[in-house]
């Protein structure tokens, strides 16, 4: 991927999480501790964040910096528990069928 096509997948990212966490551009460049030209340029694709700031972004935004460099979206570290919260429930209800089968042949 060419680095402007980087830089405007990034910025769709980062936009994408100052919409979510329902800011104005200016509200969000004081959040993750930029100047809003700055962050005008990142989400137009003109430039591009240090990946320190980007870590930083995504460490202050909840969001997971998979989805800033690629849209991934399993987003928030919440979602990513909950995921795998639910994968434990179906884990244990997989082994309790296989104890009931088991003690069933016994």
């Amino acid at each position: 991927m060419e680095s402007k096509e980087t830089y405007e997948l990034i910025g769709k990212n980062i936009d994408y999480i100052r919409e979510q966490k329902n800011m104005k551009v200016p509200e969000f460049a004081t959040y993750i501790k930029t100047s809003k030209t700055q962050l005008i340029n990142v989400i137009k694709g003109e430039r591009g964040f240090s990946i320190t700031k980007l870590f930083e972004i995504a460490e202050t935004t909840n969001f997971s910096i998979n989805f800033i460099l690629t849209g991934n979206k399993i987003t928030t570290q919440e979602e990513i528990t909950e995921k795998l919260v639910l994968a434990e429930e179906y884990i244990k209800k997989a082994a309790d069928i296989l104890n009931s089968v088991k003690a069933m042949t016994g």
